[in-house]
């Protein structure tokens, strides 16, 4: 019995062979109705809590470490929002690497906090 052994190189391969011949048959099927199926991705902008986020990093705000209160009650002015929002922003932007995470201590306690 042999040892199955897939690449992930294999499995893209095979997914985007999946993709284009599926590609074709919506072409086939659909015409040129395809194109207005289809949703274009939506960016996120100025407007959206990231984009607010990302413009306070590009202003020097996160110079700092901030923890996601500061940066709650920094935005709250002008885009007031619940906290878990705030908090699973900064994650995300941590994730794609456009914050960097530390420790910051108030009031004796460690918290999470975002620099750039």
């Amino acid at each position: 019995m042999g040892v199955w052994k897939i690449t992930l190189a294999d499995m893209k391969n095979d997914l985007n062979d999946i993709i284009h011949r599926v590609e074709k048959l919506e072409q086939a099927v659909l015409g040129a109705r395809v194109k207005q199926i289809v949703k274009p991705k939506k960016e996120s902008g100025v407007d959206s809590l990231s984009g607010r986020i990302l413009e306070l990093r590009n202003s020097g705000f996160f110079k700092q470490p901030k923890a996601a209160p500061d940066v709650r009650s920094k935005l709250q002015p002008t885009y007031p929002c619940e906290p878990d929002r705030v908090t699973t922003a900064l994650l995300r932007l941590r994730k794609n690497g456009q914050l960097r995470i530390t420790s910051k201590e108030v009031d004796g306690k460690k918290l999470k906090a975002y620099v750039w």
